[in-house]
């Protein structure tokens, strides 16, 4: 028997696959199971290893809270706390980067793991995308707060999410894997909710 990986809501991984029971007319809504992710832990003064950290990501990561990065590859750095980064890159890289990591750095001093196992992400779209993610709540996302190449993890739909702003319009968005389908419904009300805001305006 051969097993075949789904993503978190059941569609074949590896995809950007729109969602298509996500039907707001304001904004658009895909699963990134594309998308693979480690965490990097330091548990040292970070000083001492991002000169060596660079060399073997080739590319320096984030050094402050809401900072990104990115390498020519497409691999992106994520800022979590002073001694802890999120890398994003293809799922097939995944296991080459920990080892590289790991083996550079034998005595534990950082550390490498995947992390695509627990964080699910999605991509939101469109014109009214901050309106759906500040649905019903009081996050401040605007641009002069959170500009577009920063992230920042907050509380949405009273869950713990990464958000990354990849342009004025456009989110990525990481949530705990058990939780996706829970944040995927509740991005869809925010966005029905939304559009019916925006018909009764236009009206």
């Amino acid at each position: 028997m051969t097993l075949k990986s789904i993503s978190a809501l059941g569609v074949s991984f590896g995809t950007a696959a729109p969602i298509a029971s996500f039907g707001a007319q304001c904004a658009t809504l895909s699963e990134r199971s594309d998308i693979g992710s480690v965490i990097i832990n330091c548990a040292v003064d970070v000083a001492g290893v991002t000169t060596r950290l660079a060399e073997i990501l080739e590319f320096s990561l984030p050094a402050g809270p809401g900072m990104t990065t990115a390498s020519n590859r497409g691999t992106t750095g994520l800022w979590l706390t002073p001694r802890s980064w999120l890398v994003l890159c293809r799922p097939d890289d995944e296991f080459q980067l920990i080892e590289r990591v790991n083996g550079s750095f034998p005595d534990k001093r950082v550390n490498a793991a995947v992390f695509s196992d627990y964080l699910s992400w999605f991509e939101l779209n469109g014109p009214k995308s901050l309106d759906v993610l500040t649905a019903g709540g009081f996050v401040s996302l605007d641009t002069k707060g959170l500009p577009e190449g920063c992230c920042k993890r907050t509380l949405l739909a009273g869950i713990p999410v990464v958000l990354l702003r990849s342009n004025d319009d456009g989110w990525l968005l990481g949530v705990e894997r058990s939780r996706a389908s829970y944040f995927s419904d509740w991005l869809q009300h925010a966005a029905t909710r939304e559009s019916r805001i925006s018909s009764y305006k236009a009206s």
